[in-house]
């Protein structure tokens, strides 16, 4: 059975038993990460960035980030009432 633990600095740790009382992390899921999808598969070793929406499998050891927004500003004439 996995264990999923706050780790330092607010990560969740998704951990798997490794025969003995202690636990190896297997997943890092930084804050605001989501998981969807039930037949999603997390390669070990894989870390999930902070605000990651997780639709399909990745292999192990994959690192998964949302990349700098861009932000477009459209501007139009001024009007004047009639």
């Amino acid at each position: 059975m996995a264990l999923a633990q706050v780790c330092p600095g607010g990560v969740t740790c998704l951990a798997w038993p490794n025969g003995s009382a202690q636990y190896s992390v297997v997943v890092t899921l930084l804050p605001g990460a989501t998981i969807l999808g039930g037949k999603t598969v997390i390669g070990r070793g894989a870390v999930i960035g902070v605000n990651v929406w997780l639709t399909d499998s990745i292999l192990p050891g994959t690192k998964v980030a949302i990349g700098t927004p861009e932000q477009e500003v459209v501007q139009h004439e001024a009007r004047t009432a009639y």
